[in-house]
């Protein structure tokens, strides 16, 4: 089920909250060089460790959820928006 234009709200939910950090991360050159499968792990990798001092303190249901919402993100549709407006920026 898409939400708002992206896979899932997991996926746009993570874009909302991190997508400009993702982004200036981008224009720095943090990703150059990078596959988009390596972006988009950096990009789980980054969601992770945001998530992870929450998930620490939680446990039962609240950390169920998070785990289960962390599964669903498509991080290679986040690391190909990426893509598309590094492309469009050097055009312009």
């Amino acid at each position: 089920m898409s939400y708002n234009g992206w896979k899932n709200k997991e996926t746009w939910l993570v874009q909302l909250w991190m997508g400009d950090m993702f982004q200036d991360m981008a224009n720095e050159g943090y990703y150059d060089g990078m596959d988009i499968d390596d972006i988009a792990e950096r990009l789980e990798a980054s969601v992770v460790d945001y998530t992870d001092d929450t998930v620490q303190e939680q446990s039962g249901l609240i950390a169920d959820f998070i785990n289960m919402c962390l599964a669903e993100i498509d991080f290679r549709e986040l690391a190909r928006h990426l893509e598309i407006e590094e492309k469009v920026e050097e055009t312009a």
